[in-house]
């Protein structure tokens, strides 16, 4: 009976733990989703921030001040974009 018993227990904590290590799994797999969803929309933001920088400066007399701020964000989102490389496992940051 004892043995039925510490049987029964060690199945229910081994699906127990399987079941966490799933769970775990399913949220890394999310985490590493939405990573690179954001990854993907901080590339869009530089390059359009790049895009904007360009058009200004093709300007007949370009808003220096503009030029400078847009700059500083366009640096501030390749900041981001390199910070979420070091916590992405698998970066293809380029």
């Amino acid at each position: 009976m004892c043995a039925k018993l510490l049987k029964s227990h060690r199945e229910r904590s081994y699906s127990i733990r399987c079941a966490r290590l799933g769970a775990n799994i399913l949220n890394f797999g999310m985490e590493m989703a939405m990573s690179n969803n954001h990854l993907n929309y901080l590339r869009r933001e530089h390059a359009r921030l790049d895009a904007e920088i360009q058009r200004e400066e093709r300007q007949v007399r370009p808003d220096e001040v503009l030029i400078a701020r847009l700059k500083k964000l366009k640096l501030a989102v390749k900041d981001q974009m390199v910070a979420e490389c070091v916590d992405l496992p698998d970066s293809r940051f380029g």
